[in-house]
């Protein structure tokens, strides 16, 4: 149901706004819904009054949805999120087969509308100039496990194994420290993060 009247309603020198349902609304313009039942799909603004458009209500059965259009975005569950990092923390070896994948079953050359544009898609990566820096070597405390600074062959994929070791010089006691979660992961996981990071403090790395 919503409000029918006229600008004279608005401003209060006409009849008031009658109550009427979608369905009548079309019944009157002798557009009758086969289908009275179904929800209708909101279109236009969310709020009703100054400074503010009004929503617009159209039964599902006048609707068309174009090919191709996106999905609006909403909240991620836990589990989802979850998946969206696993499929992100790809090597990069296995990231750029799936790619080369893609590009073989998009078949670019074959579609019409990028040919009339006159657009040309390469089968081969962009190369790019680059350097592999020299990872920085760290010391930790002679009671440690490594017994000192950390080698180069020490390394494994670009990070260092803290188990086992004890930094150089322990930094100053953490009195009081807060988290700010702008992620969409729950209470319940941020929770464990603040308890995981509290442990941290007994343990030898401290």
């Amino acid at each position: 149901m919503f409000a029918l009247g006229d600008s004279r309603s608005k401003s209060g020198d006409g009849p008031p706004p009658k109550q009427i349902s979608v369905a009548d609304y079309f019944k009157s313009l002798n557009h009758p819904l086969q289908f009275p039942s179904m929800p209708a799909v909101q279109t236009g603004g969310t709020r009703s009054g100054k400074g503010g458009s009004r929503p617009t209500w159209t039964p599902l059965e006048f609707v068309t949805i174009l090919a191709n259009h996106p999905i609006p975005p909403t909240r991620l569950s836990g589990e989802q999120t979850s998946e969206v990092i696993a499929k992100a923390a790809t090597k990069p070896q296995v990231r750029r087969q799936k790619i080369d994948t893609w590009r073989s079953e998009l078949n670019y050359d074959g579609q019409k509308l990028l040919q009339s544009w006159g657009l040309q898609i390469s089968k081969e990566m962009e190369t790019v100039p680059a350097r592999v820096l020299p990872p920085p070597k760290i010391s930790y405390n002679p009671r440690s496990k490594s017994r000192g600074i950390v080698q180069e062959r020490d390394l494994a994929q670009g990070s260092w194994n803290l188990r086992d070791q004890i930094f150089m010089q322990s930094g100053r006691p953490l009195a009081s420290w807060a988290v700010v979660n702008f992620s969409r992961l729950s209470d319940a996981a941020i929770q464990t993060f603040m308890t995981e990071c509290a442990l941290c403090h007994d343990s030898p790395l401290g």
